[in-house]
């Protein structure tokens, strides 16, 4: 397993057999981790772009919307920072997602 898909994967609680939804489309399963901010010709030798706030699973089509729609690759960059907020927010207030749902609604 890549160093970034091993990041992705501890950070977000995935073992390493499960594929995650696109958080594009919601549509298909994440084929890929895409770096939202590109390595660059070379790769990314210091892993500098190997970082939480860097890394979005999705499926091909989505990521390959990513390198002509820039507008779309900047509204990925919004969803990943509310995602990342919404984890913290839980870490703070302790709060286990068995517990968060009552009667179909969630609750912080």
């Amino acid at each position: 397993m890549k160093d970034y898909r091993k990041l992705f994967s501890n950070f977000w609680g995935y073992a390493d057999q499960h594929t995650p939804d696109c958080w594009g489309c919601h549509n298909k399963k994440a084929d890929e981790i895409h770096h939202l901010t590109g390595r660059g010709m070379g790769g990314d030798p210091k892993n500098k772009k190997n970082r939480i706030s860097n890394l979005i699973p999705l499926c091909r089509s989505c990521h390959t919307r990513t390198e002509i729609d820039k507008v779309f690759n900047e509204e990925l960059k919004i969803i990943l920072e509310e995602k990342i907020n919404e984890k913290a927010l839980k870490k703070v207030y302790n709060i286990d997602e068995k517990m968060e749902k009552t009667n179909g609604h969630t609750k912080i």
